[in-house]
């Protein structure tokens, strides 16, 4: 058991007043904690948020701190270099885009009805047009001003993109793969007026820029940490930020704790957040008690059984909500079982996706039925994923192996999360069932399983499907498509690149969602990979929080949450 202090002490700038705190350590964890051998950094670091948290305020409940628990605090606070699920969780929180999603109006505020392309509202836009050929998208925008008192112009706005392009190879990939930005992206027509400019339109071209990697600088502040070698000022930026939105940077601690408050410039409508704290805690299970303990306003990324552990406890809300996140087997057919598609939907039908999501998700999940995430709106096609034991080894022996063969599966807890442990246990039952003889193979390090996918050194990959972007068009051309990055497996088909490419093209009606419908059913007949569970997003946080609507990444705007 990790031994805490008898007493803490902490000075804070909360909304302007400096506030001290002295308290047990009874006090401070409201009764006992219990951690694992290596948290001791972690929950030394929350003792000082506990303090904070014990303070009321002299307006409360006008003002709240609000602390996340992360799985981690990214080391840098730039795009360069990619720091990965936290970096999307802080970056998205700072909400600096041209555009985002608007859930309130959905069923759940967005947790039952995901969002899709027609609640892409203005962020940093305030109107936009299209030109007739859809490859000119003609932005005003909002009259707002940075944490550093500069006003937003549309030499921002280019200077960001081009900044995005120069830097993140996730952004190049958005803007360039899924959808066809033009090089440079945008230019300045007035000083509140900006052209996007696309070689080709897509549907997605405004719901690319909800990304993070579309975040908009205060370019004035970026250019004074600017040099001859770092043009770009990333170094600068690595620890520092320059933004329009809701948050000004108190203080950062890379891997470990980032603090803002609110930028006083900020116009736009917020909630009662005056100190917005993220914090490093590697544990589900110690996030999950310090969520019921109250150190804790929220907590992200809990495995299946934490948050299942939560429902129903006083004082905290959970909801699973709707999202386009699927877990899948990927199949490498470069080799030649794999080539065949008789195996392939073998294979698919061997697998009980119900008996995996009630052993592995604890009945959380949604066994995948379509070849899309059923997440999304589109007609649903009678051609759907069966269970059909008999049926698969009628295949297998029609491609030539009655006897079936051996298999090596690859999986780690990295990716889709340790849900996989018990989850690869259940495939290699079910694929026995049809004479497949699996061995599973455990990777421990998430950059040694990431390097065993782009190779590919993989007969067989357990892994999941997180699309940035909530759209059939946008997952595909991530993840299907025979040009993009993630298809390291040997998948080709110019017939169902085109299929993809006409989604895209697309704009939301009837015709796309016609196109959509075809999509699911060839997914499910090719077989270009075997999804497994539709996923939902989990959300866990404390029942003192309103304000909270769902967006279709997943990701969450503390700047319009009230604490009560």
């Amino acid at each position: 058991m990790l031994q805490i202090a008898p007493s803490c002490s902490a000075h804070w700038n909360v909304g302007g007043n400096g506030i001290g705190c002295r308290m047990s350590a009874k006090a401070a964890i409201r009764g006992r904690v219990k951690v694992k051998i290596g948290l001791a950094a972690a929950l030394s670091s929350l003792m000082l948020v506990a303090c904070a948290q014990a303070q009321p305020t002299s307006n409360s409940p006008k003002s709240a701190t609000f602390v996340v628990a992360l799985q981690a605090v990214p080391v840098n606070l730039d795009v360069k270099p990619f720091g990965g699920e936290p970096m999307i969780d802080v970056e998205t929180a700072l909400q600096s885009q041209l555009f985002m999603y608007d859930t309130s109006g959905l069923a759940g505020q967005g947790c039952s009805q995901m969002g899709g392309l027609n609640n892409v509202v203005g962020d940093l836009a305030s109107s936009w047009t299209f030109s007739a050929d859809r490859k000119t998208i003609t932005v005003k925008l909002k009259n707002v001003k940075s944490a550093w008192g500069h006003d937003l112009t549309a030499d921002d706005v280019v200077y960001s993109l081009n900044r995005a392009f120069a830097l993140s190879s996730v952004a190049i990939g958005n803007m360039t793969s899924s959808t066809h930005y033009a090089t440079p992206p945008a230019t300045a027509v007035s000083q509140d007026t900006v052209e996007l400019h696309v070689n080709s339109p897509t549907a997605v071209d405004l719901a690319i820029l909800t990304h993070f990697t579309g975040q908009i600088y205060d370019s004035q502040e970026l250019k004074l940490h600017a040099t001859s070698a770092d043009p770009w000022a990333n170094q600068w930026l690595q620890t520092n930020t320059a933004d329009f939105g809701p948050w000004k940077l108190e203080s950062f601690q890379p891997g470990s704790r980032i603090s803002f408050v609110p930028n006083p410039y900020y116009n736009g409508s917020r909630g009662n957040i005056t100190h917005l704290i993220f914090e490093s805690v590697p544990d589900s299970s110690t996030r999950a008690e310090l969520l019921q303990t109250g150190q804790a306003q929220w907590a992200w990324g809990l495995s299946y059984g934490d948050f299942k552990s939560l429902q129903g406890k006083v004082g905290i809300t959970t909801k699973d909500c709707v999202s386009p996140n699927r877990d899948d087997l990927v199949l490498n057919m470069k080799d030649p079982h794999f080539a065949n598609v008789l195996v392939r939907q073998a294979i698919s039908m061997a697998i009980n996706r119900q008996e995996i999501n009630l052993g592995a998700y604890q009945g959380l999940a949604q066994p995948s039925k379509y070849g899309v995430s059923a997440a999304y709106d589109f007609p649903r096609p009678s051609t759907t994923y069966s269970y059909d034991p008999a049926q698969a080894k009628i295949l297998l022996a029609q491609a030539g192996y009655a006897n079936g063969f051996p298999m090596q599966l690859t999986y780690s807890a990295s990716r889709p999360g340790p849900q996989v442990t018990q989850s690869s246990v259940l495939v290699k039952d079910d694929l026995a069932q049809i004479g497949i003889n699996v061995t599973l193979v455990n990777v421990a390090s998430a950059s040694d399983f990431n390097s065993i996918f782009y190779k590919p050194s993989f007969q067989a990959i357990l892994y999941s499907e997180p699309p940035a972007i909530a759209d059939p068009y946008y997952s595909a051309t991530t993840y299907t498509i025979s040009t993009s990055a993630q298809d390291q497996y040997g998948w080709k088909d110019p017939s169902f690149d085109q299929l993809i490419l006409s989604v895209g093209s697309t704009q939301p009606g009837p015709q796309r969602q016609a196109l959509i419908q075809q999509l699911a059913i060839e997914v499910v007949n090719l077989v270009p990979m075997i999804y497994l569970e539709d996923t939902p997003y989990l959300y866990a946080y404390s029942s003192k929080v309103t304000g909270f609507d769902a967006v279709p990444y997943g990701k969450l705007f503390p700047s319009q949450l009230t604490v009560q």
